[in-house]
């Protein structure tokens, strides 16, 4: 499965994160599923966002760790 989370910020579709993405210090995600559930039908990361843009979810690692993450996607000036 080839799973991403996306952000839509003023007329702009930003990828925050992929399967494949690799996060220095941490891992490369797997997929964005709650560990426990690799084999979830639909894809779900528990993804959040706040008045601020950040966006908090989970993503499974190919070591099969699980992470929390929070992302803060760059403020487009225009």
């Amino acid at each position: 499965n080839d799973t991403g989370l996306y952000s839509w910020q003023r007329g702009r579709l930003t990828l925050v994160a992929r399967s494949g993405s690799v996060l220095p210090g941490i891992g490369t995600i797997r997929d964005l599923h709650p560990p426990a559930l690799p084999g979830f039908a639909n894809t779900f990361s528990g993804a959040a966002n706040n008045d601020r843009g950040q966006i908090a979810f989970q993503a499974a690692l190919t070591n099969g760790d699980g992470v929390m993450l929070l992302a803060t996607p760059a403020r487009h000036e225009d």
